[in-house]
């Protein structure tokens, strides 16, 4: 039952984070690949994820992928799940990127956002 309860509020996390428009409008947008540039080198704030209890209570280890974008201002929105060992760990991966920060994107001289930034959350229970 605690399983079942727990999946149900989990599954229905699927993206979070959201940044009014008018606040994003004028800017360019461009991937990492677009800008030849390893974005999580600019990590400036990176929060450890909650481990959900249910997973340490059974010893379930694993990772999520989600995807961002990151606003002028270095923050993150838009994340979402792309891919999760088990769903368990999408609410606190999701939370996590949520939290990052970055520093403010520039790109040939001018503020930027960047699309599409893949991350990955891994959950594994120290010996």
């Amino acid at each position: 039952m605690r399983y079942l309860l727990c999946l149900l509020f989990v599954c229905g996390t699927i993206a979070c984070s959201s940044v009014p428009q008018e606040q994003l409008d004028g800017y360019p947008q461009f991937t990492p690949e677009e800008m030849g540039v390893n974005v999580l080198d600019k990590l400036v704030k990176s929060p450890t994820p909650r481990y959900p209890s249910l997973a340490l209570e059974v010893g379930l280890e694993g990772y999520c992928i989600v995807q961002f974008n990151i606003t002028p201002d270095g923050t993150t929105y838009n994340s979402k799940r792309i891919k999760c060992t088990h769903p368990i760990f999408t609410s606190s991966s999701l939370k996590s990127a949520d939290e990052l920060l970055f520093e403010k994107p520039m790109y040939k001289g001018q503020r930027v956002i960047i699309k599409d930034v893949s991350w990955k959350v891994s959950f594994a229970i120290s010996k």
